[in-house]
């Protein structure tokens, strides 16, 4: 008797809408994600916003990649909703898109629903292998730590990543180790060959897509590196690869360069430092 009750009771707790912890919940449906969507064309979401019991929707926002400007896009009681806007040029690039749904508790939840890539459909084919070389010039820092050091970029056409690129007064020191990360932090590609140093090959290319964010990195395993300070204050393109600086952030907090712990993925700014590494393309 004992065994059936408990059989039961765990019965109970599986069956849907026995959970207390619910929240509410708000989605999009359409546009897929991870879209191409062409700028200066007008694009509409569809989604849903679901509320709790005796606790309705009161309103739905949506955001742009910046989630200190929500838009109302349904009012009291819609939980069936539209939302059009034209991407530009200032959006190209990857584009988060958030979404908020308020009970009339003012209980509230925030999600990233949806990851666009804002651009054009087609581009010319690039004289590649490219790398990402802006004009400039930085110096060797020593942290005396181990440390990762990295690029947020996206490419403007379809074509692979085939290794990661140093500076060329980088010197080389055993243990060196260069990554290729998605926008979220997924590692795609990793390397420790350095028969064409300051470039560092990956075994096999990594197909990416245009528009969509990326990372790549090295790790100093001795806490040498090359940097200029205060080098982003904006978004810095040489096609088809584009450092990518968030625009919705002011200066530094989305710079590119990025750092963080060693064989991590990085994720802090300092005074839009770069740090001179650079993905090796080919289309």
């Amino acid at each position: 008797m004992r065994r059936l009750v408990a059989l039961i009771f765990a019965i109970l707790l599986l069956t849907p809408g026995t959970a207390t912890a619910e929240s509410p919940r708000v989605w999009v449906d359409l546009p897929v994600d991870n879209a191409l969507v062409p700028v200066d064309q007008s694009i509409t979401l569809r989604g849903h916003s679901l509320g709790l019991p005796g606790d309705g929707v009161k309103y739905t926002e949506i955001a742009l990649h910046d989630q200190n400007h929500f838009v109302i896009v349904a009012g009291a009681g819609q939980t069936d909703w539209e939302y059009t806007f034209t991407p530009t040029a200032p959006q190209v690039g990857p584009l988060v898109v958030f979404a908020r749904v308020v009970l009339d508790s003012r209980q509230t939840t925030t999600a990233e629903v949806l990851n666009l890539r804002v651009g054009e459909s087609q581009r010319p084919t690039a004289m590649c292998p490219c790398v990402f070389e802006p004009p400039g010039a930085g110096r060797l820092y020593n942290e005396r730590t181990p440390l990762e050091l990295g690029l947020r970029f996206f490419v403007d056409r379809p074509g692979s990543i085939t290794g990661v690129q140093l500076a060329a007064d980088l010197p080389w020191t055993e243990g060196l180790t260069a990554h290729l990360w998605s926008a979220k932090g997924s590692l795609l590609a990793t390397t420790t060959e350095h028969g064409s140093y300051p470039r560092l090959n990956f075994a096999t290319p990594v197909a990416v897509d245009p528009y969509a964010a990326y990372v790549v990195s090295y790790t100093s395993p001795n806490g040498v590196y090359y940097a200029t300070s205060g080098y982003f204050t904006q978004r810095v393109g040489i096609p088809p690869i584009v450092a990518h600086y968030d625009n919705y952030e002011p200066f530094p907090h989305s710079a590119p360069g990025i750092f963080g712990a060693p064989g991590a993925f990085p994720r802090s700014t300092y005074n839009g430092g770069n740090y001179w590494v650079s993905p090796v393309f080919t289309s």
